[in-house]
């Protein structure tokens, strides 16, 4: 069970560099508006996972807890593993044209 829990943590600590890269990116080289809002999509997809995912956990303990049973959530899980990663995919691809069209 540590182990699981071990895992867990380094992938969040990876997901979190990750996305605080792309907003350091962002933030001291200024890229083209539209390049910009691609780079942004990325960084809100890798946070926004990271937040559902926690939410998701969260509120799932919460109610089984309050209700004594076991309750899936499933708003929050939907956007962590449909919503955020089409936004990822949309935000690498828009990024790569944008940046094959500028050079």
């Amino acid at each position: 069970m540590a182990l699981n829990i071990l895992i867990t943590l380094m992938g969040i600590g990876i997901a979190v560099i990750i996305a605080m890269g792309f907003w350091l990116l962002i933030k001291k080289t200024k890229p083209p508006t539209k390049l910009k809002k691609y780079l942004i999509l990325i960084g809100a997809s890798i946070t926004g996972f990271l937040v559902f995912a926690i939410l998701h956990n969260i509120i799932s303990g919460l109610l089984g807890q309050l209700l004594k049973k076991e309750v899936e959530e499933p708003v929050f899980f939907l956007l962590a593993t449909i919503a955020c990663p089409v936004g990822l995919i949309i935000g690498i691809i828009g990024s790569i044209i944008q940046i094959i069209n500028k050079h």
